[in-house]
């Protein structure tokens, strides 16, 4: 039997994920905790920042600002999607909060064969500091996980340097974020 839930269950619970992208992250044992953990992303190894009970925040080795940071990279648990259909809400939810802020550049399905992610390019402007975020949203562990990369702009006339640096890199941006496979969990609070 398909477990199905009402629209306005499903739709209040990614009302939250919008206005926070958190919710509560189980983590089984013998799974790699964020404590422990660390991402390589291309050439770059990154290092645990920051953390909530569903969220980690992972910046290069040796870069220690977390305000003034160039690169992130965000592993935010959706525990409320259970199944795969749950996913198109999570997406949709995060594309009217990029929307709201900024221009999205792609958003699309791709089939793999473990189920279907979800893809999100955008580019997100917030005074002057100007984002591109790469957002891919799967099921991992039995929940909702969107992985995001950002690459942060600072200063107000950046956006011929925001496009030369989208065209020489976002190819090979979006194929290292869809080969990543095996990620960190939040410890359990």
């Amino acid at each position: 039997m398909i477990k199905t839930r009402p629209y306005r269950q499903i739709a209040g619970r990614y009302a939250v994920l919008v206005a926070v992208l958190t919710a509560f992250c189980a983590s089984p044992a013998g799974a790699q905790h964020a404590n422990q953990a660390g991402l390589q992303f291309g050439d770059t190894h990154f290092v645990l920042r920051g953390s909530s009970e569903n969220r980690l925040e992972f910046l290069p080795a040796g870069e220690l600002d977390e305000k003034n940071w160039s690169e992130m990279l965000t592993l935010v648990y959706v525990p409320a999607a259970t199944a795969t259909a749950d996913l198109v809400w999570v997406k949709s939810n995060i594309l009217s909060h990029y929307q709201g802020s900024g221009t999205i550049y792609r958003s699309e399905q791709i089939e793999r064969a473990e189920g279907g992610d979800h893809l999100i390019v955008a580019q997100i402007k917030r005074g002057e500091i100007i984002e591109v975020i790469f957002t891919r949203i799967l099921m991992y562990d039995e929940q909702g996980l969107a992985v995001v990369f950002s690459h942060r702009f600072y200063g107000e006339e950046q956006f011929d340097v925001v496009d030369a640096w989208f065209d020489v890199n976002s190819e090979g941006v979006e194929a290292t974020l869809l080969g990543l496979h095996e990620f960190p969990l939040a410890e359990q609070g």
